[in-house]
């Protein structure tokens, strides 16, 4: 699919420059694991509004200054393309309690 819509011409690029497709797996990183790492294929160009296309990107380990939690990764999809909602989906509590704010867009990845 991907192939098929960098092929078609859209403005000054192609239709997957203007297209972001999310592949993550169900089960973080492992069968029953603790679900501390997502890993996540972000493909096309999200319309130039994120800085993921062409990166690997690798958060900080839970508990750690700097983590994002997949709510924050969600929020700055969201974001980065008109919705400004504070947050997605629940916040950590475990993460709260140690004083790691949960709320809000990745600003390392907002273009």
């Amino acid at each position: 699919m991907a192939d098929k819509l960098d092929r078609i011409p859209e403005g000054n690029g192609t239709m997957l420059d203007n297209t972001m497709i999310v592949y993550l797996s169900d089960a973080g990183e492992a069968h029953h694991g603790a679900l501390h790492e997502w890993p996540f294929l972000v493909l096309g160009g999200c319309g130039g509004r994120l800085n993921i296309p062409g990166n690997y990107i690798r958060m900080p380990d839970y508990g750690n200054p700097g983590h994002g939690t997949i709510g924050n990764f969600y929020t700055s999809f969201l974001n980065a393309h008109g919705d400004p909602i504070k947050h997605f989906g629940d916040p950590d509590f475990s993460l709260e309690r140690e004083g790691l704010p949960q709320r809000g867009s990745i600003s390392s990845l907002i273009a």
